[in-house]
């Protein structure tokens, strides 16, 4: 069975094809994965020896095969490929395996082999060395590596071929399919001769050997088998309570609108739910703690745990200690989330993904490899789930995904009125002296490639020639893999003598930036819900924005801002809102209204209270 189940309580509405076929227990599968390397200068001395020690000359194409003589190992069919593969080229078949054993019809299959061997002309070129250990230098003399077997389960014989970087031709049985490398050879239909002998050749041009890399987190697979016998059995765990409350995984707690969200949630249902946040990464910044800490929310640490094996171990241990009903995902990295689901696949425990945006479903597609290693694809990982949570009407999974669409719900980032007093920014990050009040327009954002900052800084270029004393304030820093993206932007400021942008870096509180503002942009091509535009809203200001995701729930173009498709119209509104100060009160008014009904913190707490208690 390939698909990993969920329990028969959470069953979806299709049951999964081992269930509709009589199974009542969850399944899930768990590859092998071998924890030995290998050097090419090593394979290359094994490739002498074990060719010199048989007589195998260079320039002869060694077929080769690895498990013991069994009827389904078929290997009558290769004594049919040599013979097909001799007409090409000179060629020998080595078997390594033993025969005389009582399981699988051992001799008896050793017979056939033989028998047809000797029929075809071929027994000369035939050599099998039966039992021998370790296998490994045999792999290395090998220039092909050929299973054409019945039935499989996943192969060790084709794991260790392919760890030695040996080309590989076999049949698609068992878990062959699921492991090749891109460039093998499978043959859909195991009786077909010419198949194997045709795919044979078509490797002969494939000289070097490439050695597979050793992934990260090695212990990965083995680990994961302990973590499953460990945390994923429902009955290992005591039963004298109900299971109850709600583990919240977040990558960190600093600066930023999803973190804030998230805190602005936690501080409130603590009042009637049982909740801990764990974090990732980093130490929760200090207001964040702070309101935590008096909402008496639990807040556990993976600080310093670099491994993601180690990390789902910690939070396993955190969940079991804590025994909740729910863990809901808030930002987290993508391997965490499936590994979590990988080992809770036969636990009534329910999960719930809170999507930061369309940045997620990418982040699933890079993990690929990740997701054949542990056996759980992003399709599986989204039947787990009991819930999805996007921040936007269109920031649900596509369908391929995600078919039942039951369990997804539209949650959108909310905010608080601001307070009626607000300080003045830091002095040293105040607009100097010559720059024009009036005309200042901000934004608030990580300075990351998807926030396209650029973008501003064309916008820029041009107010620069048609209003003059227009400032732009970038309120944000970068993050460790954007410095150079930063670097970029502050060299073409000055090599373009824009002089009135001005980087303030990160700031907690960026209200009294936004007191300052008279007009609000942001131009991310990738935004969920932004936090930063419902502050301005909730500030007063109106919005200038590009086109995109989430950001068109928040700004209806022409009433509380306008809505561009390039940095020439985001010139030509910003320019019209400066001359207009009356429809800039206006807009502003319109968008507080928006922002405080549309968005409220009320709203957004009645939302998850109701999901998580389902």
């Amino acid at each position: 069975m390939k698909e990993t189940l969920k329990p028969k309580t959470m069953a979806p509405a299709m049951p999964p094809r081992s269930m509709r076929a009589g199974c009542k227990k969850a399944v899930i599968t768990l590859r092998h994965e071998l924890q030995r390397t290998f050097t090419t200068h090593g394979l290359a001395r094994h490739r002498l020896e074990i060719r010199h020690r048989y007589g195998v000359a260079d320039n002869t194409l060694l077929i080769g095969m690895v498990g013991q003589f069994k009827t389904q190992k078929a290997y009558t069919r290769a004594v049919r490929v040599l013979e097909r593969v001799q007409k090409h080229i000179s060629a020998k078949l080595m078997i390594v395996g033993g025969w005389d054993h009582n399981y699988g019809g051992g001799r008896a299959a050793f017979e056939a082999t033989c028998r047809r061997a000797v029929e075809l002309g071929v027994i000369a070129d035939m050599i099998m060395p039966g039992d021998v250990h370790p296998v490994e230098p045999y792999l290395a003399a090998l220039d092909v590596f050929l299973n054409t077997s019945l039935y499989e389960g996943l192969s060790i014989a084709l794991l260790e071929a392919i760890a030695t970087g040996c080309p590989v031709v076999t049949a698609d049985a068992g878990g062959n399919r699921e492991v090749l490398p891109p460039d093998s050879i499978l043959v859909t239909e195991g009786s077909d001769i010419e198949a194997y002998a045709k795919g044979i050749i078509q490797l002969l041009h494939k000289n070097v050997r490439v050695l597979p890399a050793k992934p990260p987190d090695s212990t990965l697979v083995p680990r994961l088998w302990a973590m499953l016998a460990r945390h994923g059995i429902a009955n290992s765990l005591p039963r004298e309570t109900t299971p109850s409350g709600t583990l919240f995984v977040t990558q960190n707690l600093q600066i930023g609108g999803a973190q804030k969200s998230l805190v602005s949630l936690l501080a409130r249902l603590a009042a009637d739910h049982k909740l801990a946040v764990c974090v990732i990464d980093g130490t929760p910044l200090g207001s964040h703690k702070r309101e935590l800490d008096g909402a008496k929310v639990p807040i556990f640490s993976a600080d310093g745990i670099e491994s993601v094996v180690d990390q789902a171990e910690a939070i396993l241990n955190t969940l079991d200690m804590l025994h909740v009903r729910n863990i809901c995902f808030w930002n987290v990295a993508p391997e965490l989330k499936l590994l979590l689901s990988k080992v809770l696949t036969a636990r009534e425990i329910r999960l719930v993904d809170v999507s930061p945006g369309p940045m997620l479903f990418d982040e699933f597609e890079a993990s690929a490899a990740f997701q054949q290693r542990i056996s759980l694809t992003a399709r599986q990982y989204f039947d787990r789930l009991d819930g999805f949570v996007a921040k936007y009407s269109g920031g649900s999974p596509p369908t391929s995904l995600c078919k039942d669409r039951s369990k997804l719900h539209t949650i959108p980032n909310a905010v608080t009125p601001p307070p009626s007093f607000l300080p003045l920014p830091p002095a040293d990050a105040l607009l100097p002296r010559h720059v024009d009040p009036n005309l200042a327009i901000g934004t608030c954002c990580r300075i990351v490639p998807d926030k396209k900052i650029e973008f501003l800084l064309d916008a820029m270029q041009m107010l620069q020639t048609r209003s003059p004393g227009t400032s732009l304030t970038i309120v944000g820093g970068p993050d460790h893999q954007s410095t150079t993206y930063f670097d970029g932007l502050r060299e073409r400021v000055q090599r373009d003598g824009l002089r009135n942008v001005f980087f303030v870096g990160e700031h907690e509180n960026v209200l009294p930036f936004l007191s300052q503002f008279q007009i609000f942009v942001l131009v991310s091509d990738r935004q969920g819900c932004p936090n930063a535009s419902l502050e301005a809203m909730a500030m007063g200001l109106p919005i200038v924005a590009k086109r995109a995701a989430g950001i068109a729930e928040q700004v209806e173009d022409g009433v509380n801002g306008y809505l561009v498709s390039n940095a020439r119209q985001m010139v030509a509104r910003i320019i019209a809102l400066q001359m207009n100060k009356r429809l800039r009160k206006k807009m502003g008014q319109v968008g507080r209204a928006i922002a405080l009904k549309c968005f409220s913190l009320d709203k957004m707490l009645e939302s998850y209270s109701r999901l998580l208690a389902e």
